[in-house]
């Protein structure tokens, strides 16, 4: 698993993960420039998504992932 970005899907990947695994490692995307077309959470919610993910047995989060913001161009 790369990345994830909702609660919902991390409770689904714990509870599908086999027990007889060590937990999945999976990423927080983050998305930092608050463009609609890019996927991930707002800063806003890191805190509160990252502490539901280490409450989950099957999970072990090791961080974030976030795509760098793109410098305007002056034309």
């Amino acid at each position: 698993m790369h990345s994830v970005d909702s609660l919902k899907i991390t409770q689904r990947l714990s509870a599908q993960r086999p027990d007889a695994l060590t937990p999945l490692n999976v990423l927080i995307q983050l998305n930092i420039s608050d463009e609609t077309s890019k996927s991930g959470i707002p800063l806003a919610e890191l805190l509160e998504l990252s502490q539901c993910i280490m409450e989950l047995p099957n999970l072990r989060l090791r961080g974030v992932m976030s795509i760098a913001l793109r410098p305007k161009q002056n034309i």
